[in-house]
């Protein structure tokens, strides 16, 4: 309450509204349902039973079942409010390194603003002090991933002094999801750089096509080159086999469903298009060093321990 009287620069009125809020009271479904059919046949002259109303209403038609479970999803999510705030932040550092474009749309980053409050007079300049709190761990991920450093700390910058001129949350969570935007572009592009065009197609093309059972002979289709000339070229470039890097691909693909999703083993080596289990974890392990399921335990062992 102190932060939007202080937005809405209600200072004079501080006592009154804090009074008036504090005054209303807090009244049951049951209660308030009954009252609303007394104050709807007052009115319209024609009376209904609290129970048809309940029955009738959508809101109030969820099953026990159901509620308790929201409950229950509820309470989950105050206990691992921090715990999901840091893997948050780790898969948004590692889609910004990694210039996955594609993959931003589906950062909660709205949800991520309500997890800390950087601000106890000013509910806008918590979001503002948030923001730029993103900006920097987000333009130090883009220099990890191979962005010139001048161009990052620039629009580092620039989006802050944007984020000051700024006067409205809608304006402040926009600029949220450019700046996510602009640096994984960058990356993308610095990255490109690196390649000739050929090669970036098939880099495309895997990524792409991840979640399905990528063959060296299609790549080459796709670039018009025959296989064993693009086996040279690719390793060139790139400093390994087409096979070794698609493997590398799905593994780091691997990585973010064990980290980041309950989703079963069994089911992430399927979806991956491995012939089974087993080589999964060959491969894993040959990419990593470990095992998917020891994996899965110590990064989530690391960041509660963190």
């Amino acid at each position: 309450m102190n932060g939007i009287i202080h937005d809405s620069h209600g200072f004079f009125y501080r006592d009154k509204v804090l009074q008036y809020y504090k005054s209303l009271p807090i009244i049951l479904h049951e209660k308030l349902l009954s009252i609303s059919t007394i104050v709807f046949y007052m009115f319209n002259h024609v009376l209904f039973s609290p129970e048809s109303v309940w029955e009738k209403n959508v809101e109030f038609t969820e099953s026990n079942e159901k509620t308790e479970k929201m409950e229950l999803e509820i309470t989950s999510n105050l206990h691992s409010n921090l715990f999901h705030g840091r893997l948050f932040e780790k898969k948004m550092i590692e889609i910004i390194k990694e210039g996955k474009v594609e993959e931003i749309k589906d950062l909660p980053i709205s949800e991520e603003e309500e997890a800390s409050v950087l601000s106890k007079t000013s509910y806008i300049r918590s979001n503002k002090n948030h923001i730029i709190t993103l900006i920097t761990i987000v333009s130090r991920a883009s220099i990890e991933g191979g962005l010139h450093e001048e161009i990052a700390l620039s629009l580092h910058n620039r989006f802050i002094q944007q984020v000051e001129e700024m006067d409205t949350l809608d304006e402040i969570r926009e600029l949220a999801k450019e700046v996510l935007y602009i640096y994984a572009k960058k990356v993308r592009q610095a990255k490109n750089e690196c390649y000739s065009k050929t090669i970036t197609t098939c880099k495309d093309y895997i990524y792409k096509h991840i979640y399905e059972n990528i063959s060296h002979n299609d790549i080459a289709r796709t670039v018009g080159l025959s296989p064993k000339y693009l086996s040279v070229l690719f390793k060139k470039e790139v400093g390994s086999t087409v096979s070794t890097y698609i493997q590398q691909m799905k593994t780091d693909e691997a990585k973010k469903l064990l980290a980041y999703s309950k989703t079963p083993i069994s089911e992430i080596c399927t979806l991956l298009s491995f012939n089974d289990q087993s080589y999964f974890t060959k491969v894993f392990k040959k990419v990593t060093g470990v095992t998917p399921k020891f994996y899965r335990e110590r990064f989530h062992l690391l960041d509660y321990i963190d």
